[in-house]
């Protein structure tokens, strides 16, 4: 994975290793568990892709919000989709804090944060930096033909926004049609794929 503004390059191995520290960062110092729900409301970084597969390995269940939204929409998809924890940046962070306002046992986590803001508004590097083991001393259990993985909003083209309930097997469907739909890796070993989309999405849902 690279960053085109940054430069910053990601590989499989390196991806697969934040995510599991993530993992437990996110288990043992968020408290974020198995059944519960976590907002992503960040633009396109590298970061939102490992959020995601790092929330849903525990067992939680994933909600991306637009970035764009006002506060009583940012408000009403958190309360709809009983959000506990909310991944954010500074740009936002003061929209986040006001839509999180009165979510009992609710945290934020702040992308670019250097540092913990508050016991609820928590820094990602300093949570990353913290956690030292990437072993998961826990075995969530969901089952993932009827666990919800992503929850994804409609547009509310034709009244308000309804969440999507996408279970583990759907996206292991879904992968599996791109995977058969497009030239094999190894066939074309210099192929780059430009994604112009939000960041690791397939068909019509960000994830």
């Amino acid at each position: 994975m690279v960053n085109a503004e940054t430069g910053e390059e990601l590989t499989y191995g390196a991806c697969l290793t934040h995510m599991r520290q993530l993992s437990a960062a996110l288990h043992g110092q968020a408290g974020l568990r198995a059944g519960h729900v976590a907002a992503v409301m960040m633009p396109n970084c590298p970061e939102y892709p490992l959020a995601v597969g790092a929330s849903t390995a525990l067992g939680a269940t994933v909600t991306p919000v637009n970035p764009g939204y006002t506060v009583p929409e940012v408000r009403r998809q958190l309360e709809a989709s009983d959000t506990r924890t909310l991944f954010t940046t500074e740009a936002i962070l003061e929209k986040a804090e006001e839509a999180m306002q009165g979510r009992q046992g609710g945290n934020i986590i702040c992308l670019d944060a250097a540092d913990h803001k508050s016991d609820t508004v928590l820094s990602y590097s300093k949570l990353m930096d913290e956690q030292r083991s990437i072993d998961f001393p826990f075995h969530p259990s969901f089952d993932p033909k009827e666990d919800v993985a992503l929850l994804p909003f409609s547009s509310g083209t034709t009244g308000l926004p309804k969440g999507v309930m996408l279970t583990h097997e759907n996206l292991c469907h879904a992968y599996r049609r791109i995977v058969h739909s497009f030239p094999h890796p190894t066939r074309e070993p210099n192929l780059v794929w430009i994604n112009v989309q939000p960041v690791a999405s397939f068909s019509a849902y960000r994830i």
